[in-house]
């Protein structure tokens, strides 16, 4: 079996951009805004899609084509994802996310008419659309649209809950996950060595087999989650806050009950989950039992619970782990390590964790 090369450990996004400064940008975002309107203008004034079957798979197949080719931020708004997951303390990177953002969400605002009537085509022609054979390709997405019709609000309250998502939801999240993923430590590794770590590489340390090494690490990890606590309760309080509001205007009943939707799963099978998992809480009692029984002690701290059992003497590096993945991906389906060889040889794995990366 030819080894794989493992030289690129970082992000490849030459397939997305020249770099942060493309001057190929602005092309692209000119080409995504005038498809958009395009459609947008073909469409919005009309609604003989929402009474003939054979007009809505014509505009369906011109939005699906839409969204396959540019989206609403297309390779930009991909590239700067990237790029932020990658520094978030780079400003000049925040600052391009923000106009990209805003320069996709005008267009979500602007072509949101479409879903929103499609979805609430009546009841009484849902079943003539649903039951149209050249339509079959779309049926799934039109029983989805259907059933989310009756949490819709107005489009222009839809627009203005669009607009406040960023600041009353996003940014929290982007800021408290900042100022976590710029914090390091001194911290003594597992080869005894002292030195600098960042935020996840104290995550990795937590479950370390060496009682000393993860004890200490998740000290420090602590003392940063103090730091944070009071930022941290403003932001989960305000995200909560937001969540309510809209639930009460949208008229859904349970916390979950939108995410289920979103996710495309019946209410009824997450319950059911919930239930089956809670009725056997004894299986992971005995587990952990067991496990600090096999370990000498006579209880877990909550971050040992993930600590291997026994010895491992051998270091794997990033070559190694690759080569053990692919061995098992081989062993279940030759596709499945065709695709991890080409994530892994082009550069679409960014592996090492390093100060600031989320």
């Amino acid at each position: 079996m030819p080894k794989l090369d493992t030289s690129k450990t970082e992000w490849d996004l030459s397939s997305l951009s020249a770099g942060d400064d493309d001057p190929k940008f602005a092309e692209k975002r000119e080409a995504i805004r005038a498809a958009n309107y395009a459609f947008i203008n073909k469409w919005k004034d009309r609604d003989d899609y929402l009474k003939d079957p054979a007009i809505l798979k014509e505009a369906l197949d011109e939005y699906e084509a839409l969204e396959r080719a540019y989206g609403t931020s297309g390779d930009e708004g991909y590239y700067f994802s990237l790029r932020n997951a990658q520094d978030e303390d780079n400003t000049e990177l925040k600052a391009r996310s923000s106009k990209i953002h805003d320069f996709s969400l005008a267009i979500v605002n602007d072509i949101q008419f479409f879903t929103m009537s499609v979805a609430k085509i009546s009841e009484a022609d849902q079943k003539k659309f649903l039951d149209y054979p050249p339509l079959a390709p779309h049926r799934h997405y039109l029983e989805r649209e259907f059933v989310n019709a009756k949490y819709l609000l107005s489009e222009s309250e839809e627009k203005i809950l669009n607009l406040v998502g960023k600041p009353s939801y996003g940014n929290w999240v982007d800021m408290t996950s900042r100022f976590v993923n710029r914090e390091e430590r001194e911290v003594t590794g597992e080869d005894g060595i002292c030195s600098k770590k960042n935020f996840s590489e104290l995550l990795s340390l937590i479950s370390s087999v060496k009682k000393p090494v993860r004890d200490e690490a998740v000290g420090h990890i602590h003392d940063i989650m103090r730091k944070y606590a009071d930022v941290a309760e403003a932001e989960i309080n305000s995200i909560l806050e937001t969540k309510k509001i809209s639930d009460d205007l949208r008229g859904i009943k349970r916390p979950d009950e939108g995410r289920h939707i979103a996710d495309d799963i019946d209410t009824e099978v997450v319950d059911a989950l919930l239930e089956a998992v809670a009725d056997r809480f004894d299986i992971a009692k005995r587990y952990y039992a067991l496990k600090a029984r096999l370990m000498g002690v006579s209880k877990f701290a909550y971050h040992e619970r993930n600590v291997p059992f026994g010895s491992v003497e051998k270091n794997y590096s990033y070559a190694d782990g690759v080569a053990i993945i692919r061995d098992v991906f081989l062993r279940l389906d030759s596709q499945f390590a065709d695709i991890f060889q080409q994530f892994v040889e082009s550069g679409l794995v960014d592996v090492f964790p390093k100060k600031g990366k989320t």
